[in-house]
């Protein structure tokens, strides 16, 4: 490229123009340099005169994300020699001065004739025009695409009409090429250049429509000669990209319709897909993964759905080879990808779009878990188990592998307190061991009871089956009696006298307290009691938000948790956040401190080293939101929350707790109040004489559904020790009513351990109200049954 004098008209003028005059050394004529030697990478055009050229400057086709059409400085001319440059006859008498070459000029057009170059610049880069772009591109040279003018004449060939050979070909060249896939549905207006993570370059709506052509396609050629195509293009996809720019075909070959037909493309189409982006290098994957994070909504349900069929058809295969378990397993693995990106986006779609409802019903999931817990994590890469994957599992699936969890360390507890008590026989010295936790507790002190008894059991102890008796009390406790009693005990410990958690009325959710009093221990044998009460399957009340889960499964909290927790908090940080003004820090006046309340005095607590001294500014914003939430919801509670979860993954297994979502968890534990009341007496069974036609029976059921929700819920505390449902729904709730002949004196009674109701064959509707409202009012205690 020849170079020479650089000039320029007087500042008062802002447009410029650059003359570029050949120096005496140049490149000889007959040597020539390759152009990707000389080329820099962040020029886009170039112009040529007699026998030099000049370079154009960058665009938004370039290399340098931070360039733009609009944003180009004369500093780029730094690549011209301009060392020699000096004032020419014409300039000096024109009144023309030379260029500052530390000041910033804009470039947006380049001209070239004869042996001088012209560069048209600008003084002010806010005022320059935006830069000419003067290339074109001959249509003939272009690589051959997928074009929807084409595409779209497939749906009107008739089924039995012969395709046109050009249209066969254009198919066939397009489509057995992994290159000419690749460039198409480029986005326009430069759109595709600058490929990055953030930017594939590739309108996918543009693609979706063509793709949808060919499915609309009536004639079988087609669909033949497009497949056979595609499944011998797709073997050298797994051998990975070698470049940003060629993982383009990984988001467009997923918008065919042959990947929704696993019957008929498994192996060829689907397998090798899954295999390339298993393949993929660690960067590569990561490209890929930020791509799929930014498709919307339906694109990434589309996506999903893809897998999640592929699965399901393996799964229903009678035949299950050793081939069949790759394709799973690989199936599987993308899955996991994007099940992976779902959740560092902040979820594109809710968790339950990744269940799998097959696998519960054509796997055998207890033995899947079990097989998987005692297989090394080395060993395992050997086999599909599902739990490995355990997004694909229901909240069916999952409570099952709990439930088989739970009575697996049941039984290992109860055999090995058996043969202690058998070795007692023998040995004297050794005490024999009850195969059963009991606890003996009173009405009036069930806290204190309760936690000196659990502050002496041992490990092993806790993980023996739970039992309850009450003192002066004769219910034998088959399990009504334990719920009563996680009742109580809650609804004491949680209340505000103990000081131990604080209530947020806002929200009606209770947290640590971070004035309390008690000791750590205090929080470890909580959490122990609510571990008791997720082992022995037992619903709690335990109004805590889904944050603590969140906690409990190593999950970072965000602003939206302190959502749940304080929502006016919550909603004065995002609008810090929101602000738009240029007077933040006049008008929010903060600084890195937290204010908290201490027993009628107001303390200050530095969100950072130095905090009171640093404002709060635009730029620092997110980081006093990120500092605060966790202030609120971690650092102020760190040793509560420690010897919390200390005591709860003392019962329960944080392998199996690994596998569900905090939203599950705490379903599991609180139970839900989706309370449907027609599957309820869909679901009822009768004993004796009682069956659903039975007028005594009908006139419950026309009284319970007159009842307003409160008193349903009292009902249901009544008859099942709890007012909230189990997490696999109502369904699983068995209300059983046998007759009870009795005069209209007496109330119904409830066996809460079986969930059967007592009732008497009353005389009338207004009796039955009467007498139902006066039980479910005093439902507390077990003298009765």
């Amino acid at each position: 490229v020849g170079c020479g004098m650089v000039s320029t008209h007087s500042s008062t003028n802002r447009q410029a123009t650059y003359v570029l005059r050949p120096q005496t050394s140049r490149v000889p004529a007959e040597e020539s340099l390759p152009v990707e030697d000389t080329w820099p990478s962040d020029r886009s055009e170039a112009v040529s005169g007699h026998d030099q050229g000049t370079l154009g400057p960058p665009s938004s086709t370039g290399h340098d994300e931070k360039r733009t059409p609009d944003n180009v400085i004369a500093a780029d001319l730094a690549m011209l020699d301009t060392s020699d440059a000096e004032d020419t006859e014409s300039s000096q008498s024109s009144g023309v001065s030379s260029v500052d070459p530390d000041v910033p000029l804009v470039v947006y057009k380049v001209i070239a004739g004869f042996d001088r170059n012209f560069l048209l610049c600008h003084e002010n880069k806010a005022d320059a025009p935006r830069p000419v772009d003067q290339r074109f591109h001959l249509k003939e040279t272009q690589i051959l695409c997928l074009d929807n003018d084409i595409l779209e004449q497939l749906p009107f060939l008739l089924a039995t009409e012969q395709v046109p050979q050009e249209l066969l070909a254009y198919l066939e060249t397009v489509f057995a090429s992994c290159a000419c896939l690749n460039a198409s549905y480029l986005k326009e207006d430069d759109g595709h250049f600058n490929c990055s993570e953030l930017n594939p370059g590739v309108d996918l709506e543009a693609a979706r429509h063509g793709f949808q052509c060919i499915h609309d396609a009536k004639n079988p050629s087609v669909a033949e000669v497009v497949a056979a195509c595609l499944e011998e293009m797709v073997k050298g996809l797994a051998t990975g990209p070698s470049d940003i720019e060629a993982m383009r075909i990984l988001l467009l070959l997923p918008l065919c319709h042959f990947f929704r037909d696993p019957s008929r493309y498994l192996e060829t189409l689907l397998g090798k897909y899954c295999l390339c982006v298993s393949r993929l290098g660690a960067r590569a994957a990561e490209v890929l993964g930020k791509w799929w994070s930014l498709l919307t909504q339906a694109q990434f349900e589309d996506l999903l759905a893809i897998f999640k069929e592929c699965v399901v058809y393996i799964l229903s295969r009678e035949m299950q080879t050793k081939k069949n378990h790759g394709h799973l397993k690989l199936a599987l693995d993308v899955l996991a990808k994007l099940n992976t990106v779902n959740k560092e986006c902040g979820g594109l779609v809710s968790y339950e779009h990744f269940y799998i409802p097959d696998v519960t019903d054509k796997v055998d999931v207890q033995l899947d878990y079990i097989h998987w817990i005692q297989t090394s994590r080395e060993d395992r890469s050997h086999k599909v188990y599902f739990c490995e994957y355990p997004f694909v599992f229901n909240a069916q699936a999952k409570t099952l592998i709990l439930q088989t969890d739970s009575h697996l360390q049941m039984q290992q507890a109860m055999e090995s307190a058996c043969q202690q008590t058998f070795a007692s026989l023998i040995l004297p010295v050794v005490p024999p061991s009850n195969p059963y936790l009991v606890l003996y507790v009173g009405r009036e002190n069930i806290v204190n009871d309760t936690l000196n008894q659990l502050a002496d059991q041992s490990a092993a102890d806790l993980k023996k089956p739970l039992k309850v008796q009450f003192h002066g009390e004769d219910a034998v406790d088959a399990g009504g009696v334990k719920k009563e009693f996680f009742l109580l005990l809650l609804k004491e410990i949680l209340d505000p006298k103990y000081g131990m958690f604080t209530e947020y009325p806002e929200s009606r959710c209770i947290w640590f307290n971070t004035q309390s009093f008690e000791e750590d221990v205090m929080y470890y044998l909580i959490g122990i009691v609510c571990g008791l009460a997720i082992y022995n399957f037992t619903i709690i009340a335990l109004p805590f938000p889904l944050v603590l889960y969140k906690k409990l499964l190593k999950q970072k909290p965000t602003l939206k948790d302190l959502q749940d927790l304080s929502p006016t908090l919550a909603k004065g940080l995002q609008n810090l956040l929101d602000y738009d003004g240029e007077d933040l820090e006049n008008t929010f006046f903060l600084t890195f401190e937290v204010s908290v309340e201490h027993y009628g005095h107001t303390l200050s607590h530095e969100l950072k080293k130095g905090g009171t001294n640093i404002k709060v500014t635009k730029e620092n914003r997110q980081e006093y939101v990120d500092l605060y939430v966790d202030f609120v919801l971690t650092t102020s509670v760190q040793h509560c929350f420690d010897a919390f979860a200390q005591g709860f993954y003392k019962v329960c297994s944080s392998k199996v707790l690994d596998l569900f979502h905090a939203q599950e968890l705490m379903v599991l534990v609180v139970g839900s109040e989706n309370y449907n009341w027609d599957e309820l007496e869909k679901n009822a069974e009768y004993k004796d004489e009682f069956h659903r036609n039975h007028p005594t029976v009908r006139m419950f059921w026309k009284v319970f559904h007159s009842l307003d929700y409160d008193e349903k819920k009292k009902f249901l505390l009544f008859l099942t020790g709890s007012d909230r449902i189990p997490i696999l729904g109502m369904s699983e709730i068995k209300v059983v009513l046998q007759p009870m002949k009795v005069d209209d004196s007496h109330l119904p009674v409830a066996h809460t351990c079986f969930n059967l109701l007592d009732l008497p064959m009353y005389s009338s509707e207004a009796v039955m109200r009467e007498k139902l409202r006066l039980a479910i009012q005093n439902a507390q205690g077990f003298g009765l049954v």
